[in-house]
């Protein structure tokens, strides 16, 4: 790889400085897509892969625009992300939740407390401007607002519910680790 990054460097007239960046850019994206691609795997092969795409894909869209938790190395990473979608895909919907206004309050509580305490970035990164943080709250804000009113609409149809139910755990789960991260963020 640093060969292929030198000759972009050289053929572009990079600094060092825009070369960490890429190179940083690039070790992130593989390293995200070989865990999708670790534990895409795994869920396939307990016959779930279908309600991982739409886990990894809420929990995407919730830690892209407000962050939280993470891990210093990767496969602490792996291990947590891995641990967080089996608990909203596998063991969390064996709970029978009798009444669906209990999700819908639940959602709630977890979209204000994403707005008000998000958003909550890496500690690798720079710390973002009050225009970034107020575009990531609202952001946040629509999403969980969306997934409520479509969780509002399709509560009842049988096909969507087992998503519903793991967009709801996901939600919860990240919620609570949002609280997690706003916590030790405040202890160091």
């Amino acid at each position: 790889m640093s060969t292929f990054l030198s000759k972009i460097q050289e053929t572009y007239g990079y600094s060092n400085y825009e070369m960490a960046v890429i190179k940083y850019s690039l070790t992130a994206l593989f390293s995200e897509l070989s865990k999708i691609i670790i534990l895409g795997g795994l869920f396939l092969s307990i016959g779930k892969f279908d309600l991982f795409l739409a886990a990894a894909t809420m929990l995407a869209l919730l830690r892209l625009n407000n962050g939280g938790y993470h891990c210093n190395h990767y496969i602490t990473c792996l291990l947590f992300s891995g641990i967080v979608l089996y608990t909203a895909i596998v063991l969390l919907p064996l709970i029978n939740i009798p009444n669906f206004s209990i999700v819908l309050i639940a959602l709630t509580v977890c979209l204000f407390i994403n707005y008000y305490i998000g958003p909550i970035p890496s500690p690798f990164r720079p710390e973002p401007n009050s225009l970034l943080i107020k575009q990531c709250k609202n952001k946040c804000f629509i999403i969980i607002f969306c997934f409520i009113i479509i969780v509002s609409i399709f509560n009842s149809n049988t096909i969507m519910r087992p998503y519903l139910i793991v967009g709801f755990w996901i939600t919860i789960l990240h919620t609570l680790q949002l609280i997690i991260a706003k916590i030790q963020r405040k202890g160091e």
